[in-house]
């Protein structure tokens, strides 16, 4: 199943609909998750992606000022991502938190892009952790 999910990954979306673009998103599904179990098939099925969303988010670029906006928060911020997050890969992730001056990561184990559904557990003490210690 995943090496169809990714070969559709691969080949890219179909823009010309809604209804392709949301078939895409349901074949690639797999792809976003560490393992493919009950838990992220039900999530998977919950998802709807806005073809129309989708070409807003991607059609412009962040402001050019945007890592020295960041660089000017200075509230304690934790990012919590998957390990094995193969949607954006775990580099974003980190370099965020780096880009944050009170910013820190922390990756779960067995996890791809969806944290609280894959290790909702885990996820939830970190959370905890984090708000308990600000």
């Amino acid at each position: 199943m995943f090496d169809a999910a990714l070969a559709a990954q691969l080949a890219g979306p179909d823009l010309t609909s809604e209804e392709t673009f949301a078939a895409w998103q349901r074949a690639t599904a797999p792809t976003c998750y560490a393992a493919w179990t009950p838990a992220a098939r039900e999530h998977a099925r919950d998802q709807e992606f806005g073809l129309a969303a989708v070409k807003a988010f991607f059609s412009v670029d962040p402001p050019a000022d945007f890592a020295d906006r960041l660089a000017a928060v200075r509230a304690p911020v934790r990012i919590i991502g998957g390990a094995q997050d193969s949607s954006t890969g775990v580099a974003p992730v980190v370099a965020l938190a780096e880009l944050l001056p009170a910013g820190e990561t922390v990756l779960l184990d067995a996890c791809g892009h969806y944290p609280w559904v894959e290790q909702p557990d885990l996820f939830r003490q970190v959370a905890e952790e984090f708000l308990d210690s600000v």
